[in-house]
């Protein structure tokens, strides 16, 4: 076994796992052997992009106006990702030297809320 399987299987558990206790919301995942123009490419995991609302995660949406309050404590959506790495822009909050997320849901194109960010960024730190 190569350690591409091995990896592949650990993330395939981790899905069925989540689906399986009970969590509010996991991503769908089903493996796909890619075949392109009779070349074999590799398996791969094919993964339900997350969404916010029905069928997808749950969250409140905040108002650009908020900035204090009960409101102040819901809503937000992050990205992990692993390539991606801190410019100090709006939408990125670092967690580590090495580690940052990125801001999805409120939108940053939409609207910049510098309260909103400092609570979620002092709510993960």
């Amino acid at each position: 076994m190569t350690i591409a399987f091995l990896s592949f299987l650990r993330n395939r558990l981790t899905y069925l796992l989540g689906n399986s206790v009970g969590l509010e919301y996991t991503s769908k995942q089903v493996p796909v052997e890619v075949v392109m123009n009779g070349k074999y490419l590799g398996l791969y995991s094919l993964s339900e992009l997350v969404k916010i609302g029905s069928g997808g995660i749950e969250i409140d949406e905040l108002d650009e106006t908020v900035s204090s309050g009960e409101e102040l404590t819901g809503g937000y959506l992050l990205a992990n990702s692993s390539w991606l790495s801190y410019e100090g822009k709006y939408n990125e909050i670092m967690i580590r030297d090495d580690y940052c997320l990125q801001l999805v849901d409120p939108d940053p194109e939409e609207y910049q809320n510098t309260a909103q960010k400092e609570y979620i960024t002092n709510y993960l730190l």
